[in-house]
C-alpha cells in the first residue's frame, strides 16, 4: 500500500504564490501547519479550495491562532489543521 502524501508548507507557498514562513507541527495529536503570518479572507478561501482538490483524502480547518513566543510576546498567526478522512 502506498503512503499518502501529506500537505506541507511548500504546497501552501505554491498555492498562494508567495513565501510564507512556518513549520509542520505534528507533536500535538493532530497534524498542523503553523504559518508565521495571518492570511486574509480571500487567501483562506483559495487555500481551502486548492488543498481540498490537491489532497482529497484529507479534511482541512484553517483558523487564526494566538502564538505565544518567549522572545516576541504574542501574535496572531494562521494554522492549517488536517486529518485523514
Amino acid at each position: 500500500m502506498q503512503k499518502m502524501k501529506r500537505p506541507s508548507r511548500r504546497d501552501i507557498n505554491n498555492i498562494l504564490k508567495r513565501q510564507i514562513n512556518g513549520w509542520n507541527d505534528r507533536r500535538v495529536g493532530y497534524n498542523r501547519i503553523k504559518l508565521m503570518t495571518r492570511l486574509v479572507p480571500h487567501e483562506v478561501t483559495l487555500l481551502q479550495t486548492e488543498l481540498s482538490v490537491m489532497f482529497p483524502n484529507y479534511q482541512f480547518l484553517i483558523e487564526d491562532y494566538t502564538w505565544h513566543s518567549f522572545c516576541y510576546g504574542s501574535r496572531i498567526v494562521t494554522t492549517v489543521k488536517y486529518s485523514a478522512i
